[in-house]
């Protein structure tokens, strides 16, 4: 897969550049909200969009101005999504310009803080962790169509979270789905939501892991470190035989047997029976320094072609693992291949290909993995070796929201392509598109990548 990034540029030519965009604001774009069952029920230059039976504009550009919000209709005072100039065909843009857009979140609509993203069964969802919310979107021709709200009652921001229920969030920060369910971390209510089928409006969660019930958010259930609490989940992935979970301040991760669907939704009184970063269940004990089987503060997991990945931000690294089997009590699981380091006893944090600064997010695929920094404010993109184990301290090939490796990132502007504090990623492709989706953190949007 070859992805087309700002800071990959070659002697005499440049490489075609594509964004997306779904702005800070979720309620701009699309002017021709007419029901439809074709396009011939629409304007002309509409297209009725599958799935959702709603005309759209025919796209002009390769470019997401941000979801329309026809469902309610949008308050009159909103501002417009960005109109993005976007370069020539071979041309690359500017590194960086102002697009005007309002910052902060503030208006109604808005994004605050999205964190993380997923595809899967043609529907994008945004942990929109400042509005206690999990948005959900359906990805038709150059449009990004909201169509409901996890958590919340409708598409309106609300940044006061509600009580615990099966249908309420508090500051939920990773999700994860497949074609047909969804998992979110629920941060905030110390559990780990489950979806039977892929929601696209605020339905009840069908399972929770963390929590005896859905009314509960008690830290470890109310008591001390065990097989069954949570403290801080962070991100959550299921492999088909075990739902695992970075348990961020217990300074874990955790996975508890599922080897069907329909287990994940009687979790609520299951034991995990695998752990990382502790020796055993029952301690909470969090390192001073860096070590193969200690991870500092995990933040997000996830399991590929047999590998399991923990990105442990304060340590500043990705820490990959063979996927346990069974787990023995009192033994501590090692990692066996690192990078962000040179050794894995390493725990430094630094701006170079071979370095990392608060990682926070990782997605794999087609021999390529995607590394999130919020320091660096950028997206690094690492071939995977092979074999795996035994890698230590590999370069990245490139980047996404910075120009180079070879000065410290500061704080990103809000131009396409720009990156500030990236807090979530996920690859997706939708309308036989390849792209990489980043939450765009510190600007209040998700911006989505084009590769080829």
């Amino acid at each position: 897969m070859k992805w087309l990034r700002m800071n990959e540029v070659k002697p005499m030519r440049y490489l075609k550049f594509s964004l997306m965009l779904i702005s800070l604001l979720a309620a701009a774009g699309c002017n021709n909200e007419q029901t439809c069952n074709t396009s011939a029920d629409c304007m002309a230059g509409s297209t009725c969009a599958p799935q959702i039976h709603i005309c759209v504009a025919n796209p002009t550009a390769d470019l997401f101005t941000g979801p329309d919000m026809s469902v309610p209709p949008p308050p009159p005072d909103l501002l417009p999504g960005p109109d993005l100039a976007m370069a020539p065909p071979d041309m690359a843009p500017a590194a960086h310009f102002t697009t005007g857009m309002t910052a902060g979140g503030t208006l109604g609509g808005a994004l605050a803080g999205p964190s993380g993203v997923c595809y899967g069964g043609g529907t994008l969802y945004v942990a929109d962790t400042g509005n206690h919310r999990v948005l959900v979107y359906k990805m038709v021709a150059d449009k990004a169509l909201p169509v409901g709200a996890i958590g919340q009652p409708n598409l309106m921001p609300n940044k006061t979270a509600a009580p615990a229920s099966a249908t309420t969030l508090n500051k939920p920060v990773g999700v994860w789905c497949d074609d047909t369910s969804l998992l979110v971390a629920d941060s905030g209510n110390n559990r780990v939501l489950y979806y039977a089928s892929n929601p696209t409006t605020n339905s009840a969660a069908d399972g929770v892991v963390g929590q005896p019930d859905f009314t509960k958010a008690d830290v470890n259930r109310a008591g001390n470190p065990d097989a069954t609490g949570l403290n801080n989940p962070r991100s959550a992935f299921w492999d088909g035989a075990r739902i695992y979970i970075a348990d961020a301040n217990n300074f874990r991760v955790v996975g508890y047997p599922a080897v069907t669907k329909d287990t994940l939704k009687k979790l609520s009184t299951a034991s995990a029976d695998v752990v990382l970063g502790q020796a055993v269940l029952t301690t909470r004990s969090k390192p001073t320094a860096g070590a193969p089987d200690v991870i500092s503060y995990p933040v997000a997991v996830s399991v590929w072609n047999g590998r399991m990945a923990v990105v442990d931000e304060d340590f500043h690294r990705v820490l990959f693992y063979p996927v346990p089997g069974m787990f023995t009590p009192g033994t501590a699981l090692s990692a066996d291949a690192v990078i962000g380091q040179m050794s894995l006893q390493g725990a430094g944090n630094g701006f170079d290909a071979a370095s990392l600064d608060t990682p926070v997010a990782i997605s794999l695929a087609n021999g390529e993995f995607f590394v999130a920094e919020q320091v660096n404010n950028r997206v690094g993109v690492f071939e995977v070796p092979v074999p795996l184990a035994g890698t230590l301290g590999v370069k990245a090939k490139s980047e996404v929201g910075q120009p180079g490796f070879s000065a410290p990132k500061v704080p990103a502007l809000s131009g396409p392509g720009d990156l500030n504090k990236p807090g979530g990623l996920t690859l997706a492709n939708a309308n036989g598109i390849n792209w990489l989706v980043v939450a765009d953190t510190g600007n209040n949007r998700v911006q989505l990548f084009h590769g080829q």
